[in-house]
């Protein structure tokens, strides 16, 4: 699918007032609209926060991470790409742990007061017993491949031998916090720096994504966009769902390839293999998988036969890796499924109202995205489509809709839907370099991360 260059298409100006002004207006109507309420404890639906201003002079070190980066843009925008990507990967590291413990005491989502400071905010999600890290002494107890064996016994309904979050993912959810904390001697704090961490990794497959698609400068771009998202920085450090992200984003980065190749076939199908034992949100891989095969198809780029013979290709791959991952920890995402989903479908979010939520989802995730960001997307997609001839944009905005219609996902989607953030950038990723070139993501980054900054400061989320 790679061009090498920009793919050609209609340069739009992204429409940041409009866009904002639609976005904060179903915030505002949604207070008035009490479906937005029904079994969601938010202030400011269809985000998942209440109002809790809070700030101290910590937040004076991400305000200068992004000050030093702005006076550098030019110099950063022409590194060379090992430079460049290590230097997205550790300023969203930094950004996403400073902007974590800007508040300078914890907050509580229920209630007045929490106790604590920074270390309390960056592990308490981690170290909440409704998350998954709570089932880390439980794969202690039994051993890895036992835990992995019972977990579909473990996560029956009724039985409450794991945690909330758990019971609702795989097994490879907690497996991945257990491994993490081997690493780092049970420590806590480093189990959650190690998260965020793994969430900006995530910078990289976004760029993968982008050059493959639309090339250089799209893919720096992209990645500019991934260090400020407000998705990225909020959730990063405090949410198991970054880890996720990346895992997602890895195997995008590998699928959108898969046309082109056997050996990235049969990739993908690993990779999404391996995504999917952490998150069922990997099952977004399939629509995405489906529309960039469309896409190779209609343009020319593959083969009817070659392409048949690589999806068959990809097939094995996801059938080998679930093998392989069975045999070696007997983890069975097949054994998995159905305890999941007897949870999911019996979870408080399931009864939320679906006619409000099936919008909501996409403004809250769209929001979270940033709003600066989105408008990047509805650029892309206006020229593209003034053009008859949808790209890219058009798959990744369908498996968004189509996420939403499934009545899995009612609200939390700011946060339960960051891997849907990569690719979502790599579309904003285009606009920005199609209307800019190469300098053309630092203006809406800007915009991005101020945002995130405001977020954090008057809302709390608890993630």
């Amino acid at each position: 699918m790679r061009t090498g260059r920009r793919e050609a298409g209609v340069a739009v100006r992204p429409p940041y007032l409009a866009t904002a002004a639609v976005l904060l207006g179903f915030v505002a109507v949604s207070h008035f609209v009490p479906a937005a309420f029904s079994g969601f404890p938010s202030k400011v639906p269809p985000l998942f926060a209440q109002w809790d201003p809070l700030a101290s002079p910590l937040l004076a070190v991400p305000l200068a991470l992004v000050a030093g980066a702005w006076a550098a843009r030019r110099r950063i925008a022409r590194m060379r790409t090992p430079a460049f990507l290590a230097a997205a990967v550790g300023g969203t590291w930094a950004l996403a742990s400073t902007l974590a413990v800007e508040s300078g005491r914890a907050r509580a989502f229920h209630g007045c007061c929490a106790r604590g400071g920074w270390r309390t905010m960056l592990v308490g999600q981690l170290a909440n017993p409704s998350d998954y890290y709570a089932d880390v002494p439980t794969v202690d107890r039994l051993g890895l491949r036992a835990f992995d064996a019972r977990y579909p016994e473990l996560a029956r309904a009724g039985l409450r031998a794991l945690s909330v979050h758990a019971t609702t993912h795989p097994a490879g959810a907690v497996v991945l916090l257990w491994v993490l904390s081997l690493l780092v001697g049970r420590h806590l704090l480093g189990v959650a720096l190690l998260v965020v961490l793994i969430g900006a990794l995530g910078a990289i497959p976004t760029y993968a994504i982008a050059r493959e698609v639309y090339g250089e400068e799209a893919a720096r771009a992209a990645t500019i966009l991934f260090a400020a998202s407000p998705a990225v920085l909020l959730y990063s450090a405090t949410s198991v769902d970054a880890a996720f992200m990346t895992a997602i984003a890895v195997a995008a980065a590998a699928l959108v390839r898969a046309p082109r190749s056997d050996g990235w076939a049969v990739g993908a199908g690993a990779l999404a293999y391996l995504a999917l034992a952490l998150t069922w949100g990997a099952f977004a891989l399939g629509p995405i998988g489906i529309g960039v095969a469309w896409l190779a198809l209609r343009d020319g780029r593959v083969g009817a036969r070659d392409l048949a013979r690589r999806t068959a290709l990809a097939l094995a791959g996801f059938a080998a890796a679930g093998i392989v991952v069975w045999a070696a920890i007997g983890l069975n995402l097949v054994a998995d499924f159905g305890p999941s989903l007897a949870h999911q479908v019996g979870y408080a979010t399931y009864r939320r109202p679906f006619d409000y939520w099936v919008v909501g989802n996409v403004a809250a995730f769209a929001i979270g995205a940033g709003i600066a960001v989105t408008a990047l997307v509805v650029a892309e997609a206006m020229g593209r489509w003034r053009e008859r001839r949808p790209g890219f944009e058009t798959v990744v905005l369908a498996a968004i809709v189509l996420a939403s219609l499934t009545t899995m996902f009612k609200g939390e989607t700011d946060h339960n839907w960051l891997f849907f953030v990569p690719p979502y950038l790599a579309v904003a990723g285009a606009a920005a370099a199609r209307w800019r070139g190469r300098d053309g993501a630092f203006v809406p980054a800007a915009g991005a991360f101020g945002q995130a900054a405001l977020e954090q400061v008057l809302l709390y989320t608890s993630w």
